[in-house]
């Protein structure tokens, strides 16, 4: 089976579909992710990276409700690769 792995920022929280990936439609409880899988949530950061000076437009017209927030989130998403890679090759 592949190994797959979700990473999700606020954004998709606040939007609703990341949580599509870990809740039972029923109920609305939790349900345990399959093996195979990993979940990482990118807390406090958005779908794309933040520009300074801080903003509530965004590059394409649209507006938020709150100014964006320039974190970068790529540190993370390379720590969530070597996590990969340990998963696949070190069985870790």
């Amino acid at each position: 089976m592949p190994k797959v792995f979700y990473t999700n920022t606020s954004s998709e929280y606040w939007r609703g579909d990341a949580s599509l990936v870990h809740t039972n439609a029923n109920d609305g409880t939790d349900i345990e992710p399959p093996r195979d899988t990993r979940h990482y949530f990118l807390s406090s950061t958005q779908h794309g990276p933040g520009l300074l000076p801080l903003t509530s437009t965004s590059v394409f017209g649209s507006r938020g409700a709150n100014q964006f927030i320039t974190a970068d989130y790529t540190p993370l998403m390379r720590a969530a690769l070597v996590n990969l890679q340990a998963w696949i090759v070190d069985r870790v």
